[in-house]
């Protein structure tokens, strides 16, 4: 029983078969490593295992180390991806290659160039598992267009940009870049994508590396002529602006850290359960599918004669009460074993007889599938779930990882078919035979769950996104099939259907680390679509990102019918209120710590859900380092605003130096 089970809130009105994700090999590797071998390296040249394949020549070619490693890749592609032709047609394939092939043997070509066009072939498979894992010599972006940006359906708008332009041009809409069309624009920033939809393919463009926001992607994607030109926005509704590049580090943006929402921000927990007895519902953040035994079950990928050593260094970690930094996120030593602490969320959850379960997957890259299974094994008592159904591509691929599971696979083919299984074919397993719960309900499983555990019978709503990967995108997938639940959010980082699984390759002259899809998984019910589309389509706007809204747990809400009366989201007219209660108090002289004269910026810093709505913005004076915070409360929905708390804190913010004493006294007249 995990010592801390669920948070009581008492109010007042990897793959298919992903057994260890790539991260987590990482981390082990460099508890292991000694001195100066570092842990990608010590992994990628001694731990690992790592399937050979012989490159095939080229006529009139004598390849350079990077035309080496590129037909490695591409002889790889050819083996190991199933429907390699279908998901990344032979034309266009052949014709990127001899385009790769010709740039990488120009006497010019740089590690940089080999570096982005492998990313750009691997892109090309449009599967999340197809990229590069771990680059020994990573190539580091310093300068910055100061913008950032966000999609907003098909629309690309503005969500940030540097304090020195106009703060009107956050949420315009962009429809041309250097005067391409935006739809071009992204077409060739896809390209560095390894995204599986129009949609995640779009979402990446969000995220770190920020390739709208960086010269060096407008100069390879052919953009700009040099990362040192400025970039031309044009906008639906605003005279177009040219943005400046900038080799400043902390870019000053005009809104900075979004303040978070207070029920649905990120857990440090992989799993954490919220209750809220008096609104009747429940709310699970499922972040991450790995726990102590998913561990120690996943460590096949290893080479053998390493696998004592990693069990010993994890025996020591797994008694530690703080997690080795290389583990967090996949490893919690408050919460280790997923099966115990879920069984004790929903005990919890039934003896306070709440009949609404919202099951946050938005933060989950995925894992093992096992963790799935007993999530599921949880919310249903049902004995005629759908399973999704796994293929084998290359058996050689298999038995290379996976012996003993290879030669059960090899056996189970031979009496099923009367034959040896065939390469380069979609096969089917075993698994597809089984039962959906076979290794939640086998007593030898080390996944094992005893058949009298607590069920939640309520509804379930699931929240769902882009970032919902791998085996957590199977288990969205499969909650969908089966109608255990409704799907809340946008499409997942995975398809339910198509190539998958995360496979490590080492290409042997760069020591580049890239995955590829080795499996080929259909979903449960295939009538449903390649693509999941959740029950209902709900994105935050820009408004909701700057103000620490969260549409899509609003709209979970709603669908559930939750009371939300004394308090819910935050309004922008409550804003306005709060920001002119403290213009008030400034003006008549009693706000703590300000003098009438002095002027400053005001940011939203957080904000209370159900009960009294309590507002805290974050106030900086103009010549004055310190912060200045004030949470001002409204007792009742449409009373008068008071000033609850005052303190200041040090430039981090991360040391009271202060406290003001607050006097209870009526608004100001404005």
């Amino acid at each position: 029983m995990p010592s801390v089970h669920t948070t009581q809130m008492k109010t007042s009105g990897f793959s298919f078969r992903c057994k260890l994700a790539w991260n987590c090999l990482v981390a082990l590797g460099l508890a292991l490593s000694l001195a100066s071998t570092g842990c990608r390296s010590f992994l990628r040249d001694q731990a690992m295992k790592d399937f050979p394949v012989k490159a095939s020549p080229v006529d009139g070619l004598t390849p350079n180390r990077y035309q080496e490693d590129f037909l490695y890749l591409k002889k790889l592609g050819e083996e190991v991806v199933p429907l390699e032709d279908r998901y990344f047609p032979p034309e266009k394939r052949a014709a990127m290659e001899q385009e790769i092939l010709r740039n990488l043997g120009q006497p010019g070509a740089t590690y940089e160039t080999f570096l982005f066009s492998v990313e750009r072939y691997l892109g090309a498979f449009n599967n999340q598992h197809a990229r590069v894992v771990d680059n020994p010599r990573p190539i580091h972006f310093t300068g910055l267009y100061p913008f950032r940006v966000h999609y907003v359906s098909n629309d690309l708008q503005v969500l940030d940009i540097s304090s020195e332009y106009d703060c009107s041009l956050i949420g315009q809409r962009i429809i041309a870049i250097n005067d391409q069309p935006v739809s071009e624009v992204e077409q060739k920033l896809f390209s560095f994508s390894s995204a599986e939809s129009l949609w995640t393919k779009r979402a990446s463009l969000e995220l770190p590396p920020f390739p709208y926001s960086r010269p060096d992607f407008h100069r390879i994607a052919g953009l700009a002529f040099s990362p040192t030109n400025s970039v031309k926005l044009e906008f639906a509704a605003h005279p177009p602006v040219w943005i400046a590049p900038t080799g400043k580090e902390n870019t000053p943006w005009r809104h900075g850290r979004r303040p978070p929402h207070p029920i649905t921000a990120r857990s440090p927990h992989q799993y954490d359960c919220q209750i809220f007895p008096e609104q009747q519902f429940a709310y699970l953040q499922f972040n991450a599918c790995f726990d102590k035994i998913a561990i120690l079950d996943g460590l096949s990928m290893v080479k053998p004669w390493i696998r004592p050593l990693v069990r010993a260094w994890l025996a020591i970690q797994f008694h530690r009460s703080t997690a080795f930094a290389v583990l967090r996120g996949i490893y919690d030593p408050d919460r280790p074993v997923f099966k115990d602490y879920l069984a004790a969320c929903i005990r919890d959850i039934n003896r306070q007889a709440v009949t609404n379960l919202i099951i946050d997957l938005r933060h989950n890259g995925g894992g093992d599938t096992e963790l799935v299974k007993q999530l599921v094994y949880h919310l249903t008592s049902r004995d005629d779930l759908r399973d999704s159904q796994r293929f084998e591509y290359n058996p050689e691929v298999s038995a290379f990882y996976d012996p003993k599971g290879s030669r059960e696979f090899h056996s189970w083919y031979r009496k099923k078919f009367g034959a040896d299984p065939p390469s380069k074919e979609l096969l089917p397993t075993p698994d597809q035979e089984r039962p959906f719960f076979h290794r939640i309900t086998d007593p030898a499983s080390s996944f094992h769950v005893a058949p009298d555990r607590p069920v939640f019978n309520g509804k379930v709503i699931v929240l769902a996104n882009q970032n919902t990967g791998s085996a957590a995108s199977l288990l969205t997938g499969l909650i969908q099939d089966n109608r255990l639940a409704t799907i809340v959010g946008t499409t997942t980082a995975n398809n339910p259907t198509g190539p998958t699984g995360m496979t490590p390759f080492k290409l042997p002259r760069s020591r580049i680390m890239v995955s590829l899809p080795t499996e080929y998984c259909e979903r449960a019910l295939p009538s449903n679509g390649e693509i999941l589309q959740p029950d209902y389509w709900v994105e935050n706007s820009v408004s909701d990102l700057h103000l620490g809204r969260d549409a899509v747990f609003e709209r979970a809400l709603e669908l559930l019918q939750i009371n939300a009366a004394t308090s819910g989201p935050l309004l922008d007219e409550e804003i306005q209120e709060v920001l002119d209660f403290l213009k008030g108090l400034k003006a008549a002289g009693q706000q703590p710590g300000w003098s009438k004269g002095e002027t400053g910026e005001a940011y939203l810093e957080s904000y209370s859900y159900f009960g009294p709505k309590s507002i805290t913005f974050n106030l900086r004076k103009r010549g004055n380092s310190s912060n200045y915070h004030y949470t001002v409360i409204r007792p009742a929905k449409g009373g008068a605003w008071k000033l609850q708390r005052a303190w200041r804190t040090n430039p981090k913010g991360d040391k009271i130096e202060e406290e003001y004493p607050v006097e209870e006294r009526p608004s100001p007249t404005r």
